[in-house]
């Protein structure tokens, strides 16, 4: 997957974490019995929402607008989504309590990490998407790091690390996390 790098502090990126984190602060305070409000609150923070997405509180993203949800999707309390790239996760998922989606990344180099321009601080960061396909089950705890690519129907067993692409119907632990078993149908 592609990297593209960005200027974390540049205006329009300030504005979008702006808006994002007064939507969050709205949803994360509203009431678990609020159903539809919680709803409209994530399609107009989000980049895309399907139909019957619950997400617990509290929620973290960074924009929002570059997170893309499928349907019938259930994403447990605690989740922290750093969007600085696409996150895309499929439809009929499961996202255990804690887990973090970090879809951005910043240099080895030093001198690619920070600069100053007209006399500010500048953050370069890296946006690198993750992708997550359909019928995957995330347990709880777990990272995802930028560029992963999670196939269909792979289970992510809780406190894994996901530093490479999981191939679609295998189940994967560990720190870094590697294949532990092909599921049988």
């Amino acid at each position: 997957m592609d990297k593209t790098d960005f200027l974390s502090f540049a205006p329009d990126n300030i504005a979008l974490i702006r808006k994002a984190r007064e939507l969050l602060d709205t949803y994360n305070a509203t009431r678990f019995d609020e159903a539809d409000r919680r709803t409209a609150l994530l399609h107009e923070m989000l980049g895309s929402c399907g139909e019957d997405v619950m997400v617990q509180q509290p929620f973290k993203v960074l924009y929002g607008i570059h997170v893309h949800i499928g349907s019938h999707v259930f994403i447990n309390y605690g989740a922290d989504f750093l969007d600085s790239g696409e996150i895309r996760i499929g439809s009929r998922v499961l996202i255990g309590p804690e887990v973090k989606l970090f879809a951005g990344n910043h240099s080895l180099i030093p001198e690619e990490r920070i600069k100053i321009i007209n006399g500010a601080m500048q953050m370069i960061s890296q946006a690198e998407p993750i992708e997550i396909g359909d019928d995957v089950w995330i347990g709880g705890n777990v990272t995802v790091c930028p560029g992963v690519k999670i196939g269909n129907r792979a289970v992510i067993a809780a406190g894994a690390v996901v530093t490479k692409d999981v191939p679609e119907g295998c189940l994967v632990g560990g720190n870094p996390a590697r294949i532990i078993k092909k599921i049988e149908e």
